[in-house]
């Protein structure tokens, strides 16, 4: 008999006896596991009126039938045991996802190590960022992922206003229970989305996501061996679980920068759907100038992926017009504009990661000018002349003579 009919066979003979199954019919595996490391006799009489079972994991030794327990639970919880685990190759060349091989599925997939896997991802605290984390695969641990998204409930309740912080007696909802406060949750985000998936289901209208880029520098600092692999698995568990709480006119906007881009974009393919992809918007973060001076290549910009919940009605509840009156006003924080200068030294020079070397320049005789003073169309025309000319708040650092080291960009604003 092949492993493959065995297989069948086996969880077909275990999923006969109720207690072995879930709510669903599936089997339950820790149940079975737990049963086997303590000789459960309900266990051992199924699995003997099977001969093919009984040759399996059964010894005879003086005549006697011993049941071997240790080879029973190795041989159910090995991955290759569930046929609908992404990390189990058949004899026909390719993938089995969601029950269809890559091929008959007809579209591009995404697949790496642990991507059946869930990561509860606990960065807590800084310190207990490179923590090992476990992968619960979702067929052999469906019972410790289904206690992680299971709601907890939330403590140390506070509430802020204007007049400052005040005890938390009830929480403000509408006439169909829905909470209609502003709410920050301190955690883990992933159990935060479950605990709150209920509540908001189907009820937000935009979401902003800003994770971590992966980049080797940020907080991202799981399982080294296997960086890229966990950082897509992280990732995957919590778009999917956001993915609940849009609105069929809801949209999704995600931060990245190049490091993980391309990848993100087909794994948010897969979970939102290519057709649903609204557009990918480029933000300039940094200017050339600030980048370094031989770097070959100029890395400036990081993006935003948009995605609809369902772009169709996406489309049809975007309002016909957006008021831009609020943009007539200066910007908060630019206080004083740099009008010139003045004679630069060059004071040193500094390796960056990434962005190649950064000069630092002490500036002479330089000049600012009060924004504040300024009628609007004068102060965007030397802000614009300004930045095309040269950015302070770049790599390129001026600092003022005898001013404590202080860069022009922190006295004078930012350009």
């Amino acid at each position: 008999m092949s492993k493959e009919k065995f297989d069948k066979k086996l969880i077909k003979l275990l999923e006969s006896n109720p207690d072995f199954v879930d709510k669903a019919g599936s089997l339950h595996r820790a149940n079975v596991r737990e049963r086997a490391g303590k000789l459960d006799p309900d266990l051992i009489k199924l699995l003997l009126t099977n001969k093919e079972v009984e040759a399996k994991f059964f010894k005879e030794i003086e005549g006697r039938w011993i049941f071997d327990s240790n080879t029973f639970v190795d041989y159910i919880t090995d991955k290759n045991f569930f046929a609908d685990s992404y990390t189990k190759f058949r004899k026909k060349i390719g993938l089995n996802i969601d029950g269809k091989y890559l091929r008959e599925r007809g579209e591009v997939a995404l697949v790496w190590p642990y991507k059946d896997c869930v990561l509860e991802g606990g960065q807590t605290k800084e310190k207990e960022k490179n923590r090992k984390e476990i992968f619960f695969n979702e067929i052999l641990a469906a019972d410790e992922i289904n206690r992680i998204f299971d709601p907890k409930v939330l403590t140390n309740w506070k509430r802020y206003t204007v007049t400052g912080e005040q005890e938390v007696t009830n929480i403000q909802c509408d006439q169909d229970g829905l909470i209609r406060e502003n709410l920050i949750i301190k955690g883990n985000n992933l159990i935060a989305l479950h605990t709150l998936k209920e509540q908001f289901r189907e009820k937000v209208k935009l979401i902003y996501i800003d994770p971590p880029y992966n980049t080797g520098n940020d907080s991202f600092g799981y399982n080294d061996s296997f960086n890229h692999s966990t950082w897509l698995t992280f990732e995957k568990n919590r778009l999917e679980a956001a993915k609940y709480f849009l609105s069929n006119s809801g949209s999704i906007w995600i931060s990245i920068d190049e490091r993980e881009f391309a990848y993100l974009k087909v794994l948010c393919d897969e979970i939102f759907g290519r057709e649903n992809h609204i557009s990918t918007v480029t933000v300039k973060v940094k200017d050339p100038a600030g980048v370094g001076q031989q770097a070959p290549i100029f890395d400036i910009c990081e993006y935003l992926l948009v995605y609809a919940k369902d772009i169709k009605q996406f489309k049809e509840n975007l309002p016909e017009f957006i008021d831009t009156s609020h943009f007539t006003e200066k910007a908060n924080g630019y206080r004083n504009l740099i009008v010139e200068y003045g004679k630069p030294r060059l004071v040193k020079e500094i390796e960056r990661q990434n962005v190649g070397l950064v000069k630092i320049y002490e500036c002479e005789d330089y000049k600012i000018s009060d924004a504040n003073k300024l009628p609007f169309d004068e102060y965007v025309e030397k802000r614009n002349s300004i930045a095309a000319d040269y950015n302070p708040s770049g790599g390129m650092i001026c600092t003022a003579p005898g001013n404590s080291g202080h860069s022009l960009n922190q006295d004078c604003g930012r350009i």
